[in-house]
């Protein structure tokens, strides 16, 4: 086998390993209003960008539990922008 078909076939391989893995981002968010914007902001660029160059595929995992501020508002807004925050 040449290099070139060896090449060819270890390129193919990591291909089909690589288009497997997931990254999961979990966020836990309490009043968090004056952060989480930013930070989901950054994280969903990101992603994005990695996803767009095929190199992993992720999720943002947000979990809100019992927030008395505008967290929960603010990420619906991100949500809406970035599609990986669930």
């Amino acid at each position: 086998m040449n290099d070139y078909k060896l090449v060819n076939l270890i390129s193919i391989w990591w291909k089909s390993i690589v288009e497997k893995l997931q990254i999961v981002a979990g966020i836990p968010a309490y009043n968090e209003e004056n952060r989480i914007g930013r930070t989901l902001e950054e994280y969903g660029s990101f992603f994005n960008n990695l996803k767009k160059k095929s190199v992993l595929d992720s999720v943002i995992l947000v979990v809100i539990n019992n927030t008395t501020d505008k967290t929960e508002e603010i990420i619906k807004k991100q949500k809406k922008k970035y599609k990986l925050i669930k």
